[in-house]
């Protein structure tokens, strides 16, 4: 036999499984109350018989007293069903529960005709019930779980969902947002509602949300919500500092460029450069945003080029300067002449070879070549770079 500390974590286990089955449940709507397990009739456990008593919320005012059942609650694959023993066999518990809120129901309709409803709120007649006691304290509640919301139209839906956890149009992963406090409802939370909710609720909150990055957590980020959440983003927005060069050279160009230019990067830096660039070309975006506003008007053009190039598909390019939208002849002089990577390397190789960035951007080798030759070995792969 086991010894009380077992039986009180199998029986802590157990509470959890029944507060999973509650929020993805699909009995009778209507049915309001609490369950509390009592005692097994062999031992804690899924599959097990369990003696447990069934409050209906009304009893609060002595219309519907608890009632004692025994139940048996099974888990494949993460779904919950539960059955209810009923005389001599077992009943699903969808049956049941209609069953007893029609009971419920017909006992309220009772008291009200045989008492008056002021006597009612003079001295109600609460039931006593055993909570002090620590096996009863514990209990989970069942309540409807978005009968009449999930006939509203999915839009409808949606809207009421982001009012709810006071959804931002622009988040940023990994930093949290202290400014405006707590929201009403978090988001993980929201996901844990409902299966049928989340199943539309997921996929809307990455289609509609534009997620924002400087230059950390967007690796992190793409690799922790997966092949299929990936599939749903359409908007990303990055907000590059005075080494936007830097950070693209490094993580962002194409391998061509990125061999030629040599940046320095060790071994575990090269291994985050693949994966970042296998992630990006998963995805089909139909916006990004770029904040110019601490980058150089000319260097905006070989920043817009290395992220072009290595997400998988984007439909629009929208720049910003410190949040607010700007037109593209204001973010870069040159981004209406479409300049190949030829002519792009030239001119990064001009500006910034013997600059404060170099040592990050260019290897020694390269710096201390003249263009020419850089230009020599460009022109024997002009398939690539003369696109």
């Amino acid at each position: 036999m086991d010894s009380p500390l077992t039986q009180r974590q199998q029986r802590r286990q157990f509470i959890h499984h029944l507060q999973s089955w509650s929020c993805c449940r699909r009995t009778y709507c209507n049915f309001r109350g609490q369950i509390v397990p009592l005692r097994p009739a062999s031992s804690w456990g899924l599959g097990q018989p369990i003696i447990c008593e069934i409050r209906p919320e009304a009893q609060t005012y002595g219309t519907s007293p608890s009632i004692q059942v025994q139940i048996r609650l099974f888990n494949s694959h993460g779904y919950y069903r539960m059955v209810m023993r009923a005389g001599s066999g077992w009943e699903c518990e969808k049956d049941w529960f209609i069953r007893q809120f029609l009971v419920q129901r017909r006992r309220q309709r009772n008291m009200l005709l045989q008492y008056h409803h002021y006597q009612l709120r003079a001295a109600p007649k609460k039931m006593t019930r055993a909570c002090d006691d620590p096996i009863n304290s514990d209990f989970v509640t069942i309540r409807p779980l978005f009968g009449c919301f999930r006939r509203l139209p999915i839009e409808l839906q949606q809207k009421i969902l982001a009012f709810a956890i006071d959804r931002q149009e622009r988040v940023s992963p990994g930093i949290k947002n202290r400014a405006n406090g707590d929201p009403r409802c978090p988001t993980s939370t929201l996901f844990k509602l409902s299966n049928s909710v989340t199943y539309h609720t997921i996929p809307w909150v990455y289609r509609t949300t534009t997620f924002c990055f400087a230059q950390q957590h967007l690796t992190d980020f793409l690799y922790r919500i997966g092949p299929c959440n990936r599939s749903h983003l359409r908007k990303l927005g990055f907000a590059f500092d005075s080494t936007a060069l830097t950070h693209c050279v490094r993580w962002f160009v194409p391998d061509k460029v990125f061999e030629l230019l040599g940046p320095p990067l060790n071994a575990q830096m090269c291994f985050w450069r693949c994966l970042i660039r296998d992630l990006l070309k998963d995805l089909t975006l139909a916006e990004v945003n770029i904040e110019v506003g601490k980058v150089l008007p000319m260097d905006v053009e070989f920043v817009v080029k290395s992220l072009v190039s290595t997400i998988g598909r984007v439909n629009k390019i929208r720049f910003m300067r410190y949040g607010q939208h700007i037109p593209d002849v204001e973010a870069g002089p040159e981004l209406d002449e479409q300049r190949n990577w030829l002519s792009n390397v030239q001119k990064l190789f001009e500006r910034h070879c013997r600059g404060p960035q170099s040592h990050a951007i260019f290897s020694q080798e390269c710096r201390n070549k003249p263009w020419e030759v850089l230009e020599t070995k460009m022109l024997k792969d002009w398939d690539f770079f003369g696109t």
